[in-house]
């Protein structure tokens, strides 16, 4: 490793906003991590721990097969009825009141954890800017960002690549947290800004997976000092972002929905395994967005997901969501940087 600063480098003190890189792909294969994931077609779901279960509640033991609309998603429709405008209050209001209680606990938890003595780095994409801006604990302030706009794994191992050297001789002991994956699994039209599913085969999962031992190799098996995780893939809706900016006819993305889920599932199962390897764990992000309720008939758990109260647009998380993720990531943090 060289001694001497590089020129035109970002200083890594700071958190980052990640540029645009035009460098190609490279394509060496390095080591590879835990074993290959094969696509199913079945739907996987994933297992939530105790403390991340939802509790049933009223209005939804009232309209069992209906999901209550609300007007984050950007709807244009006609003024619902009150009285479907008071079922949604009561439901944001007590879905919101869950999330605050696990928010309460978590930062009584961590309120009086000390400084870290590693310097944690969170790789991302347009996430990592939400749970920033809900940085107000004194243990937050030691969290670095590294986030781009749209980044995908392929952009920010780039960035990665081209970054590291001189972040480890500034920080000497750094675990970067990889929370990247969203924006590999669907395209944006720059021109309406609806988002479409990038693939129904395997193709956008192989992917991801294959930069992600990029970044295994690039890290974990190279620079002896410095630790990394994987996060989980928080689900996300294309109905909701694509209603968001007003497309009339949005639920007939429905059934890509349901694909994109088991692709976010999958990739998510390759995140746990590696995870597993490196003896690291990610909190189940996609748990806090979930209702479960007991099906008799099927006697299994289904799932569905608030994404009308916890996300501002289908995709972004809201500013009560984004400080419980924050939390999540920082009570790993105080383990792993200790």
């Amino acid at each position: 490793m060289a001694k001497s600063e590089p020129e035109n480098k970002t200083d890594t003190g700071q958190d980052v906003v990640l540029k645009e890189d035009s460098t190609p792909q490279s394509d060496q294969n390095k080591t590879e991590i835990g074993q290959g994931v094969v696509v199913k077609e079945e739907e996987t779901k994933p297992q939530c721990e105790e403390n991340q279960k939802t509790d049933e509640n009223k209005v939804e033991s009232e309209s069992e097969s209906k999901e209550p609309k609300s007007e984050d998603a950007g709807s244009k429709a006609s003024e619902p009825q009150v009285i479907d405008e008071i079922a949604v209050t009561s439901y944001m209001i007590m879905s919101n009141d869950k999330i605050q209680r696990e928010i309460v606990k978590l930062r009584n938890k961590l309120s009086h954890q000390s400084a870290f003595n590693k310097t944690p780095i969170i790789l991302s994409d347009s996430k990592g800017k939400y749970l920033k801006l809900q940085r107000n604990l004194a243990i937050e302030s030691g969290v670095r960002f590294w986030h781009k706009k749209g980044a995908t794994t392929r952009d920010s191992f780039k960035y990665l690549e081209r970054q590291i050297e001189e972040a480890v001789r500034h920080y000497k002991n750094i675990v970067f947290y990889v929370w990247l994956g969203t924006c590999d699994l669907t395209d944006f039209n720059r021109k309406n800004r609806y988002i479409s599913l990038r693939s129904r085969d395997s193709s956008s999962v192989n992917d991801i997976i294959n930069h992600f031992r990029r970044i295994y190799a690039l890290v974990a098996a190279t620079y002896e000092t410095v630790g990394l995780v994987f996060l989980e893939i928080p689900v996300y809706s294309i109905v909701c972002w694509n209603k968001y900016q007003g497309h009339k006819f949005s639920e007939q993305f429905q059934n890509d929905d349901l694909k994109l889920e088991e692709q976010i599932n999958t990739v998510n199962s390759f995140i746990r395994e590696t995870n597993l390897i490196l003896r690291k764990h990610s909190p189940k992000f996609s748990c806090d967005l979930q209702n479960s309720r007991k099906c008799r008939q099927m006697r299994n758990s289904r799932f569905t997901y608030k994404f009308n109260a916890f996300y501002l647009d289908g995709i972004h998380p809201t500013s009560l969501l984004s400080k419980l993720w924050l939390l999540r990531i920082v009570a790993l943090i105080v383990v792993d940087c200790a």
